[in-house]
């Protein structure tokens, strides 16, 4: 199959999850839009990604400001106590519709809850063991997809490729998520090994050359080369512009209060602020009221008080939520090569507004 028509597919699958969507409460369809979007920068089972655990999102160190950390569980193939996955980069995608970070931000901040430990438990899977809650979670997102599938808007993408629909109606297409975030990192370039260190990468046989390189630096490479290859339009970073009056403590208090107060780890402190920027972005672009109204009304509402503090006019107790331009920008990431190390730094090239990543 063209890789590009699965992408369509893949496109018109969050395109329809999201459209049902008007501000309201709709727990679902906020579940399987992060749910679909992490899916694919993992290249990971349906299972592996619902064992995605909260305490196995981090900061990373190579680029903090722009990026986080995330671990699958693979926990149905893991016996050995010597094989456990490596944590994954994660960057923004310049097309929303790709960008893990808004769908974790999103999901995380509306619903989060005491005693939580999956990322994706929603108020139908938060019962039984931790196993029981990861099957439960990978059957609703078996059953929201099947029912996408079904759809008349689906069917009719399908048909606008020229594909056969009893052979795409049949066949699983939340196992060709994975197929096509694989193809998009091949079409990159990529190599098959590149992506060992993306997806289950432990659990591989050892190949004779891993004898003869240094793992934590082929892992470096190879972990942000594929991020970058899997982000549609290229990897971008949410930063805070110069004149937006607002601060990293302002975000946290702000725009992302439920997911701070939970991942209040030190380490997990810049990984929460890279998901607040994502979410303050798509609160500011979102033509659509996606966004539940209650918290892009709370975060419309209190920038709004940053931007008129001291405005004798902005009375307390003022509702307004016109709060003018987006306070934050997207800023493209391009990656670059440096064999002398393979230490990452971010640099910003001024004549192209560009952050370079260095390997």
């Amino acid at each position: 199959m063209d890789p590009s028509q699965f992408q369509k597919q893949y496109e018109a699958i969050i395109s329809i999850i999201e459209g049902n969507v008007d501000g309201n409460d709709d727990e679902e369809a906020y579940f399987a839009s992060a749910y679909f979007r992490y899916q694919f920068q993992m290249i990971a089972r349906l299972l592996d990604t619902a064992s995605l655990r909260l305490d196995s999102i981090e900061s990373s160190e190579k680029c903090p400001e722009f990026t986080i950390l995330t671990q699958a569980g693979y926990q149905e193939r893991l016996r050995s106590p010597f094989c456990s996955p490596l944590p994954v980069i994660l960057f923004g995608s310049n097309d929303p519709t790709y960008c893990p970070l808004i769908g974790l931000a999103l999901w995380l901040e509306y619903t989060f809850s005491e005693g939580r430990e999956l990322v994706f438990e929603t108020s139908n899977t938060s019962t039984g063991t931790a196993e029981a809650k990861v099957r439960k979670i990978k059957n609703l997102a078996c059953r929201i997809l099947s029912d996408v599938q079904r759809s008349t808007e689906f069917i009719n993408t399908l048909e606008d490729l020229g594909l056969d629909l009893d052979r795409n109606r049949t066949c699983g297409v939340w196992n060709g998520v994975r197929m096509l975030a694989a193809k998009a990192a091949v079409g990159m370039g990529l190599c098959p090994r590149d992506l060992d260190y993306r997806t289950e990468r432990n659990l591989l046989r050892k190949r004779s050359y891993d004898d003869y390189s240094e793992d934590e630096d082929c892992f470096s490479f190879s972990n942000i080369n594929v991020g970058c290859a899997l982000c549609k339009g290229g990897p971008v970073g949410y930063k805070v512009k110069p004149d937006s009056k607002i601060s990293d403590s302002w975000i946290l208090q702000n725009v992302v209060p439920n997911i701070s107060s939970k991942l209040n780890r030190a380490e997990q402190r810049n990984a929460v602020l890279v998901l607040g920027k994502a979410l303050l972005w798509k609160v500011f672009e979102d033509s659509s009221n996606y966004v539940p109204a209650e918290i892009s009304q709370r975060i419309r509402r209190a920038y709004n008080q940053v931007l008129h503090a001291g405005d004798e006019e902005l009375h307390a107790g003022d509702d307004s939520t016109e709060a003018g331009d987006n306070p934050i920008k997207k800023v493209p990431l391009v990656l670059r090569h440096r064999r002398s190390d393979y230490t990452v730094v971010i640099e910003e090239e001024q004549s192209t507004n560009r952050f370079s990543l260095y390997i």
